[in-house]
């Protein structure tokens, strides 16, 4: 069976990449920079969560934005903390 473009982008996005930052991390080595450069770019991670924030004028152009996203998502939406993040300050109409 072929694995599709898409299939292989998610393996390097979860899997290829933070392999080789927790590898680099522990040799003490510093890769940052071209990790950044990598999930740069790689296109936009395809879910619920990123096009819900594509339905809000918020729309991913990386796997980097995608997946910074996804982390807002966990860290303030799923714990309703709205008025603690940006963009629900934004979708709220209030000012930080």
């Amino acid at each position: 069976k072929k694995l599709s473009k898409d299939f292989i982008n998610l393996l390097l996005i979860n899997t290829i990449i933070p392999l080789k930052f927790a590898y680099a991390q522990a040799k003490g080595a510093d890769v940052n920079e071209e990790l950044f450069g990598m999930m740069i770019a790689l296109p936009q991670e395809r879910n619920r969560i990123v096009a819900k924030f594509g339905d809000l004028g918020r729309r991913a152009t990386s796997a980097l934005e995608s997946q910074a996203q996804i982390q807002l998502y966990k860290a303030y939406c799923t714990q309703n903390k709205c008025l603690q993040c940006a963009v629900g300050i934004q979708l709220l109409g209030r000012k930080p």
